[in-house]
């Protein structure tokens, strides 16, 4: 890199915050680069009068730019009442279907590895084995869920489904972790609370 005089350097660092750098490359006959990178070795910067000068002027220039853009007041647009179109060869047609596009009754598996049937157009989809279960038993109570009894989730026949709550769902999901034992016991206590449950509807 070029060494330039400490006298230069200094006009410079005097000049720079006060004067746009083009103009102090011009006077230097340097090039913009050269005042940029003495400006960053020695921490300058533009002084607020001057930021406050050209962002007054780059405002004034940008209004004037735009004035001949500009709508007049009862001016009509030169499109008003025509009908845009970008391609006629490429827009849809009526009735036409995007490529995409998935029948009613198709089959797909999410993310999460569930199967789903689309039920309706345009896109309303539900998960198989809630639509198994429902056919044999009606709609899912509120605060239900289907889950699998195994952990094949595309095995959705009526034999793997079964009917939790959501804080049995959530047990079954904690229990996890403890012990076989442990499981066992959690699962057997359960299952006596709710055919206790069912025992006092019948009751009543």
């Amino acid at each position: 890199m070029r060494k330039y005089s400490q006298e230069l350097i200094d006009k410079i660092c005097q000049d720079y915050p006060h004067y746009y750098t083009k103009d102090i490359a011009a006077k230097y006959s340097l090039k913009i680069s050269v005042i940029y990178n003495i400006a960053t070795r020695h921490n300058l910067h533009k002084s607020p009068t001057h930021t406050a000068r050209m962002l007054a002027a780059t405002f004034k220039s940008l209004e004037e730019s735009g004035r001949m853009h500009r709508f007049e007041k009862g001016q009509t647009a030169w499109n008003k009442g025509k009908h845009m179109r970008v391609s006629e060869r490429t827009e849809f047609k009526k009735g036409n279907k995007p490529h995409n596009y998935r029948p009613v009754g198709s089959e797909r598996v999410t993310k999460d590895g569930y199967l789903e049937r689309k039920i309706a157009d345009p896109s309303k989809w539900k998960p198989v084995h809630h639509l198994e279960w429902e056919k044999v038993n009606g709609p899912i109570p509120a605060r239900h869920k289907v889950i699998f009894k195994t952990p094949d989730k595309l095995n959705v026949s009526i034999d793997n489904l079964l009917l939790v709550t959501f804080e049995e769902a959530m047990l079954r999901n904690t229990i996890h972790r403890y012990p076989t034992e442990i499981v066992k016991a959690i699962k057997s206590i359960s299952k006596l609370k709710k055919t206790i449950r069912n025992y006092g509807k019948e009751q009543n």
